[in-house]
């Protein structure tokens, strides 16, 4: 581009020059001028220094904090309950020929017989059964015990107390006595029933004290 502005210049001094023969002063002007012009063509304009451009700061990227992972806390394991021991239960429901304990008491009915009879309190007299037991009660305790015929009854499968209680017995069963810890009493006792009586349990339940105990139940049938 410089070299054609150059071009341009000479040409147009040239023609304007052009028709009269140049004197040596004129030629000399003439050659002046040209290397003024080209000199001030040629001269290199200043260079622009280029401003530079704020290159901005690189934005830090925030370092995460980190969290802090919280610790599970230890669970407890529950410490396994064993399931209670069951409690043997004391068996008070025996037969013939069986010793039946409960609350300090040993019962046991060696025979059961039967006997017909009459009660001749009715009229015409009315037809029963005369129920005779051999049992031995002992006192299995440390202690005294009271005992006394009031503490037998006799009743039937339908758990409905039968005759009119104890109707004959031997004399070591007729008085309130206390059994010493070991001793033992036996003897017989008798019981009137109906012919049509079936299932007969002699039950042993203290008369004096022991409001907790559980009864003995003995079978006959």
């Amino acid at each position: 581009m410089k070299k054609v502005i150059i071009f341009v210049l000479l040409s147009t001094i040239l023609v304007a020059c052009g028709g009269a023969t140049p004197t040596p002063d004129t030629s000399a002007i003439q050659t002046q001028a040209v290397q003024d012009a080209i000199a001030t063509m040629t001269a290199q304009a200043p260079t622009a220094t280029a401003t530079p451009t704020n290159t901005p700061a690189p934005t830090s990227t925030p370092i995460p904090t980190p969290t802090d992972t919280p610790i599970p806390s230890p669970t407890s394991t529950p410490t396994p309950v064993p399931p209670p021991t069951a409690t043997k239960s004391v068996e008070t429901h025996g037969r013939v020929g069986q010793r039946v304990e409960s609350g300090g008491w040993a019962l046991t009915v060696h025979s059961v017989a039967r006997e017909a009879t009459e009660d001749k309190s009715a009229l015409p007299p009315k037809p029963m059964v005369l129920v005779s037991i051999e049992l031995t009660l002992e006192n299995t305790t440390e202690d005294y015990l009271e005992h006394t015929w009031l503490s037998y009854s006799l009743v039937d499968n339908k758990g409905q107390e039968v005759g009119p209680g104890v109707l004959s017995t031997s004399e070591s069963f007729l008085f309130i006595e206390s059994l010493g810890a070991g001793q033992k009493i036996s003897g017989s006792m008798g019981f009137t029933v109906s012919p049509d009586s079936t299932g007969l349990t002699l039950v042993y339940q203290p008369f004096v004290g022991q409001r907790d105990f559980t009864p003995i139940r003995i079978s006959l049938d």
